[in-house]
C-alpha cells in the first residue's frame, strides 16, 4: 500500500499539511473515498496519546475566550494545543459563519497551535460530522491536548462526551438552579462545569456555583473562573491534569475510545438482513431444496464473468422485511473468485448510509474488500467486508464476507422507526 502524499507532512507537524487533511476527510465527494479511507488508515497507529477536552454550554457562556485562555496556559505548561471549533449549520442556507478564529486571535497566532472551525451541518450531537477522523488527524500531527467546541445546543446534545476524555460544560450566573444540576442531558454527562464570567457578579456566582454543587454529587464542586481575566484558569487546569487518564499508548487509547463510543457516535444504522448468499457446484440442486422444496420464488438472474458467478435471485418474506436469497454457481469452477466456497458465501445487510458506513469503518481499522462501493446484483449500492483482517487494518469479517447494502428510503422509512431511532 502506497503512502499517502499528506501523511509524511502530517507527521511532522506541519500545520497547512493537517488542514489539508482535515479538508479531505470533510469532503462528501465520492471520488475522495478511498484516499480518505487510505489517509485515515495510516495515521490511526500515530494517533490517540493525547488528552481530548469537550466544551460545551449555552450560546453566550464565553465558550471562545474560555478555550483561548485555558488553550495559553496549557501552552505555558509545553503543550501542543489543536482546537477543533464547530459553528451552527443554518436551516435554510446551510452556511456557517466559522467565526471562532476572529475570537481566539492570541491562541490562533501562536506557533503550538492550530484552530479548525467546522460547520455541524445537519449532524446532532453539538459536533460536526468529521469530529472523530478530525481529532485523529490532530493528535498524528503532534498536538498533544485537542479541544473540542460544540455548537452548544442545549441538553440533549451529548455526542461530544463519547470523544472525549473529559467533558466540561460552561455556565453562567443566574441562569440555572440545582434542579439542572440533576436533570438528564449534559449535565449528567458533564465531568467538570465551570461557572464563567464570575468577575461580572462574583456573589452571584457564587450562589450559582452552590446550588449547582447540591445536584453534583461526588463530581463537584462547581469551578468559577472569568476567562476573560484569566482568574482561576491556571487552577482548573491543574484539576483536569490531575484528573486526566494517566498515559497510555495508542492501543490502549483506541480500546478505550471503541468502548466509549455509542449509538449516538456511529453515523449509520445496520436496519437489518437484506440476503443471504448460498454457492454451490450446481444450482440446480439448490434450487431443488430451496425452491421446490423450502417454496421460496425465483424473481431475477444474475451472471457476471468477472464475478465469476451464474445465480438465481430468489425472495423469502415480502415488503420491507423481505430477505433475498442468492443461489450461487460458479461459471467455472477452477476460476475465482470461488463463488461456491465456503457455502455460505456472505450475508447482506441494509444500511441507511453506506458511504458515511464505510469511511467510519475504514478509519476504525475495518478492512474492506478490493472494488469499494459498487452496483451490486438488485441494483443498489453495495461494498463488501473482507473476511480477514491484513495489512494496515488490523480487523476483518472474522471469516465471513459482509455485504454491506444501501437501503432505498421506503426500506429506511419502514424499518428505522423499529429501531426505535431517527435521523
Amino acid at each position: 500500500m502506497s503512502e499517502h502524499p499528506l501523511l509524511a507532512g502530517l507527521l511532522r507537524g506541519d500545520r497547512r499539511a493537517l488542514a489539508r487533511a482535515i479538508t479531505l476527510v470533510e469532503s462528501r465527494r465520492a471520488e475522495d473515498r478511498g484516499e480518505i479511507g487510505l489517509l485515515l488508515a495510516q495515521v490511526r497507529p500515530h494517533a490517540g496519546r493525547a488528552l481530548r477536552l469537550g466544551i460545551t454550554g449555552p450560546p453566550g457562556a464565553g465558550k471562545s475566550t474560555f478555550i483561548e485562555t485555558l488553550g495559553m496556559v496549557a501552552i505555558a505548561d509545553g503543550r501542543r494545543v489543536a482546537v477543533l471549533a464547530i459553528d451552527p449549520s443554518s436551516s435554510i442556507s446551510g452556511g456557517s459563519i466559522l467565526g471562532d478564529k476572529t475570537r481566539m486571535e492570541k491562541l490562533a497566532a501562536h506557533d503550538s497551535a492550530f484552530i479548525r472551525p467546522s460547520p455541524a451541518g445537519h449532524t446532532t450531537g453539538g459536533v460536526a460530522q468529521r469530529t472523530q477522523e478530525s481529532m485523529l488527524l490532530c493528535e498524528a500531527a503532534g498536538y498533544d491536548l485537542v479541544l473540542v467546541e460544540t455548537v452548544g445546543v442545549g441538553q440533549s446534545e451529548a455526542e461530544v462526551s463519547g470523544m472525549t476524555d473529559l467533558l466540561l460544560l460552561l455556565q453562567l450566573a443566574n441562569t440555572g438552579d440545582d434542579l439542572q444540576a440533576i436533570k438528564r442531558g449534559l449535565m449528567e454527562l458533564a465531568d467538570i462545569v465551570v461557572v464563567n464570567k464570575a468577575d461580572l457578579d462574583p456573589v452571584a456566582a457564587r450562589r450559582a456555583a452552590a446550588q449547582l454543587a447540591a445536584g453534583l454529587g461526588p463530581r463537584g464542586p462547581a469551578v468559577l473562573v472569568s476567562a476573560l481575566t484569566g482568574e482561576g484558569v491556571a487552577a482548573l487546569w491543574k484539576d483536569i491534569e490531575g484528573r486526566a487518564i494517566k498515559p497510555r499508548s495508542a492501543a490502549e487509547a483506541a480500546a478505550d475510545r471503541t468502548q466509549a463510543c455509542t449509538d449516538a457516535a456511529r453515523p449509520f444504522r445496520v436496519l437489518g438482513l437484506q440476503q443471504v448468499a448460498i454457492g454451490g457446484e450446481d444450482k440446480q440442486r439448490l434450487r431443488h431444496l430451496w425452491v421446490e422444496l423450502l417454496g421460496l420464488t425465483v424473481t431475477g438472474h444474475f451472471t457476471s464473468k468477472d464475478e465469476n458467478v451464474d445465480e438465481d435471485i430468489c425472495a423469502l418474506g415480502a415488503g420491507p422485511h423481505r430477505v433475498e436469497v442468492d443461489l450461487m454457481q460458479p461459471l467455472d469452477a477452477q476460476a475465482k473468485p470461488a463463488v461456491h466456497q465456503p457455502p455460505l458465501n456472505h450475508v447482506g445487510l441494509w444500511v441507511d448510509d453506506l458511504p458515511r458506513a464505510v469511511q467510519w469503518l475504514t478509519a476504525r481499522g475495518l478492512r474492506f474488500a478490493p472494488g469499494g462501493i459498487r452496483k451490486g446484483a438488485a441494483g443498489y449500492d453495495v461494498c463488501f467486508i473482507h473476511p480477514r483482517a491484513g495489512g494496515e487494518f488490523p480487523l476483518g469479517g472474522e471469516g465471513v464476507l459482509i455485504e454491506l447494502v444501501q437501503a432505498p428510503a421506503d426500506i429506511i422509512a419502514a424499518l428505522a422507526p423499529a429501531m426505535g431511532q431517527s435521523r
